[in-house]
């Protein structure tokens, strides 16, 4: 069930259900753009990974899903190689160091075929199995190929401790998360000093959440071989999943020195570079030797993807998930193929193409790959199916009790239901499985924030607060817990700050917009949401509060067009439809305003309250539409009121504060505040005050929106005194001289300004 219509309806409802994300990313599988979510972005191999964290979701209408064919599977070609008459093991070596240098140059398919032929020399040759495994483990739709290598190389030497670190890795590969803790433990205990066996159990133990013993493991790896570029590659990928960023970017970089011509460091080093700062140009420069020798390779395609959807060019990340159906062969399945573009879709706020691809991926996927299920889940929550998509968490959770990740969707399956006592005690074993977790942080206080526990959520933020302080995630965060606690300046503060970590996101400025638009500076949330769109951002959020904007500012016409841009970019938007109804209600048009009444009606599932708001809301839009309306030669569009207004209060001799039309969800009032220099006790002020507010009432059945009312906000030396409502109906009454002035001033309000202090 929905919140209702009131209090702090827009809040619960806008950001979503899904942020974070996924911690550890083990670096023998760099990360593929395997997609999700306001921010889930599952591995292309491992279970964990090192995802980029996004919160609103920029997007645009795309292609069917039928615009790319999904290619029709061919041959593929696969290690069997034909051993010699006689067994060479002079060639076996030669061919499996020239298969070690092609490698290490960045040329996988002269490396592969040169290992085959070294096994071929001599099928006893340990080291070219090995190096044969280590090729497929940086081909990721060769994962199969890869553990039945491993396993042929463990077959020769089943105590062989770089063989079993090599399989663990290849395990890892398969997901077959258990058995490689198996062998790399095993691994460990047979060689407990040698840096490979250290760094097969450090990024296998990352698989399974043991971070804290996989950190100290890659940092003893490194200790024991300073010049091996994989050690330190693991070391950066599991201090940076820490939130030891700086440490993680020493460590890429020294992988890089160690091996400049291998094109895997590169990416991480420039994945690195975009998650850390989000600068995509950067990023793509340090790339760039990786896309130079390996341009359609699963690693580089998946990063291109990323560096599109950061700035927001969904038809170049589009393009580089169709690239990636290639590599789904008989031989070589690949779901990460589909979930790529199925979490592309679902960027773009197409739910019908995410669920295509996603099905598509399904199909495919191993049972092991339960990490595919994450963007079933996500589809499910979205469709309000809350309990369906935590039966596929929990049961992932029964199957692997370490997985971080299942405690989280379990967790978000009860943010969709609103039971939020529940999601944050799956957030909170989340937080403590992974202390050092900004994400798990950000969720539990969410939860907590959402059931109105303000000194709860500020507690979950504060425990990664000491190393947050960089890092826009934890902004993200703040900005979300400030909202939805209807505190709207500290929101807008937080997402502030994010915006200066992330000057070019657009999910920035369109949270800085949102958290204006309800702290009620329409004019600030109107430019923020503008720089979003003119950044590339086309998603329905920032369309939304761009129409409520232009609606407050009276502007009819582009109000509409921004409300209907983006219902059809999603027809299910909680916002647009309420900012609708509002702008067809507040402007007497009580045909299309029902329409979007009707949709938050069903929204509001059992919430009897809310329903009758809606009924009200529509009655009384029938009520005034039966009003005769203003003489036509007497009328005042909003920009004349405007002006007319600031004309009475210059010939009042005050300063004006404030001349605008504020709305809400219930009315549409013409809102002025002045200040004089009388004293605020003087027979002269009271005057005034009276005069002031007898010639704005004049304004109110001129009005061609048909405003409910005025409000008036006097003042005296710069000190707020008092508040006056004046509704229309009354106006119109005695301007009709159906009522005299005296009648006319019993039916105002009247409040003294203190009542605004005592809010604060």
């Amino acid at each position: 069930m929905r919140s209702s219509i009131t209090g702090r309806w827009p809040l619960l409802l806008l950001l979503g259900l899904l942020t974070l994300l996924l911690t550890a990313c083990p670096v023998r599988f760099p990360v593929g753009t395997a997609a999700l979510s306001r921010d889930l972005r599952p591995t292309a191999t491992a279970e964990p990974s090192q995802t980029r964290q996004r919160q609103l979701t920029p997007v645009e209408a795309t292609p069917s899903p039928t615009a790319f064919a999904t290619p029709t599977p061919g041959p593929t070609a696969t290690a069997t190689p034909t051993a010699l008459a006689a067994p060479d093991r002079e060639q076996a070596i030669a061919l499996t160091d020239e298969a070690r240098a092609r490698f290490l140059t960045s040329d996988l398919a002269d490396a592969e075929a040169k290992a085959i032929e070294a096994i071929a020399a001599d099928p006893s040759y340990l080291p070219a199995h090995i190096q044969l495994t280590d090729i497929y483990l940086f081909m990721p739709h060769y994962w199969r190929q890869a553990l039945q290598a491993a396993q042929a190389a463990v077959a020769l030497a089943e105590d062989d401790p770089i063989a079993l670190a090599y399989l663990a890795w290849a395990q890892q590969g398969a997901h077959l998360f258990d058995e490689a803790r198996i062998s790399a433990e095993r691994a460990v205990e047979l060689a407990p000093d040698d840096p490979i066996t250290q760094q097969a159990l450090a990024d296998v133990l990352s698989s399974v959440y043991e971070v804290d013993r996989a950190y100290a493991l890659a940092q003893s790896a490194v200790a024991l071989d300073r010049s091996n570029a994989a050690s330190w590659a693991t070391l950066g990928s599991i201090a940076y999943n820490l939130e030891y960023p700086d440490e993680a970017g020493r460590a890429y970089d020294r992988a890089v020195e160690l091996e400049p011509d291998f094109f895997a460091w590169h990416i991480l080093l420039a994945r690195y570079e975009l998650n850390q700062t989000g600068d995509a140009v950067t990023a793509l420069e340090l790339a760039q030797p990786a896309i130079e020798t390996q341009p359609e390779h699963p690693f580089v395609l998946s990063f291109l993807v990323d560096v599109a959807m950061e700035t927001n060019d969904w038809p170049a990340a589009e393009a580089n998930c169709a690239k990636l159906f290639a590599y789904n062969q008989p031989d070589t399945p690949y779901p990460d193929a589909y979930s790529c573009m199925a979490g592309v879709k679902l960027f773009e706020e197409e739910s019908d193409g995410a669920a295509y691809f996603q099905e598509l991926a399904e199909a495919i996927a191993p049972p092991q790959r339960r990490d595919v299920t994450v963007m079933r889940m996500r589809l499910l929550n979205d469709d309000e199916q809350c309990e369906e998509s935590r039966k596929l968490a929990e049961a992932w959770l029964e199957e692997r009790p370490y997985s971080v990740l299942a405690l989280r969707m379990i967790g978000v399956s009860y943010l969709c239901e609103q039971e939020y006592a529940k999601a944050a005690d799956y957030f909170e074993q989340a937080l403590e499985l992974l202390p050092r977790s900004i994400a798990d942080a950000r969720l539990l206080a969410n939860a907590y924030a959402r059931d109105d526990k303000g000194s709860e959520a500020r507690a979950a933020l504060n425990r990664v607060a000491s190393f947050a302080a960089e890092n826009p995630l934890y902004y993200q965060g703040l900005f979300e817990m400030h909202l939805y606690l209807g505190q709207t300046r500290e929101a807008i503060r937080a997402a502030q700050r994010w915006q200066v970590l992330r000057p070019e996101s657009t999910d920035a400025m369109t949270s800085l917009a949102l958290a204006e638009l309800f702290n009620g500076n329409a004019a600030a949330a109107q430019s923020h949401a503008q720089n979003a769109l003119d950044l590339g951002a086309k998603d329905s959020t920032t369309y939304a509060v761009l129409g409520e904007t232009y609606s407050r500012a009276g502007n009819f016409e582009k109000a509409e067009e921004n409300l209907l841009k983006a219902l059809a970019i999603n027809p299910d938007h909680f916002l647009a439809h309420n900012f609708a109804a509002q702008l067809y209600l507040l402007n007497g048009l009580c045909d299309e305003a029902e329409t979007h009444i009707a949709w938050l009606r069903q929204d509001a599932d059992e919430d009897d309250e809310s329903v009758a708001r809606y009924e009200e809301f529509l009655k009384r839009c029938r009520e005034r539409a039966n009003q005769t309306p203003p003489d036509r030669a007497d009328a005042l569009d909003d920009d004349a009121v405007l002006r007319a207004a600031e004309e009475t209060l210059r010939t009042a001799g005050v300063r004006a504060r404030s001349v605008q039309f504020a709305e809400d969800e219930t009315q549409r009032s013409l809102f002025v505040a002045f200040s004089s220099e009388l004293n605020k006790d003087s027979d002269e002020f009271a005057v005034l005050e009276r005069t002031i507010a007898i010639e704005l009432a004049k304004l109110l059945p001129r009005i061609m929106s048909r405003a409910d009312g005025l409000f008036v906000l006097s003042g005296a030396q710069d000190e707020p005194q008092h508040i006056l409502f004046i509704t229309t109906l009354a106006a119109n009454r005695w301007s009709k001289g159906e009522i005299s002035d005296s009648e006319f001033e019993e039916t105002w309000l009247k409040e003294s300004a203190d009542i605004l202090r005592s809010e604060e």
